[in-house]
């Protein structure tokens, strides 16, 4: 109980002492399953066909430098063969221009049966980030 009391005093003891805070911001998706590519790159061609995803996300509606994203994604599985692949733009824009950062993303998979109704995929991702900063 004593250890309780002063975890809380020192985080309690640190906001009144906090002048200046600096954090980063990550681009979000809060339904993920509609952007499976972008967390497993394996999930590149498991649907069978030509797959299209576009994300649209706006974090805190109102206020002025709020957090934007816009994602694509597209992916497809190699005909006849057991591989999929794909690629994946992320944009993510912090403070009406302030920082703005652009991710792109190839990725590769490969597939294994594993029983009738079972497949293992594996898969590689290869990006590149560019990093815009305007504090002016």
């Amino acid at each position: 109980m004593i250890i309780k009391k002063r975890f809380l005093a020192l985080i309690l003891l640190g906001f009144v002492f906090l002048e200046n805070a600096q954090a980063q911001q990550d681009a979000q998706y809060t339904q993920y399953m509609f952007n499976t590519m972008s967390v497993n790159p394996a999930y590149a061609g498991s649907r069978g066909q030509l797959s299209v995803a576009a994300l649209y996300r706006a974090q805190w509606v109102g206020l002025d430098g709020a957090p934007k994203s816009q994602t694509l994604n597209v992916h497809s599985p190699i005909r006849n063969s057991k591989l999929g692949y794909g690629f994946s733009i992320v944009n993510d824009e912090i403070g009406d221009g302030v920082v703005q950062e652009t991710y792109f993303d190839a990725v590769l998979s490969y597939t294994i049966d594993v029983s009738l109704e079972g497949k293992l995929s594996f898969g590689i991702k290869a990006g590149g980030n560019m990093l815009n900063l305007d504090f002016n």
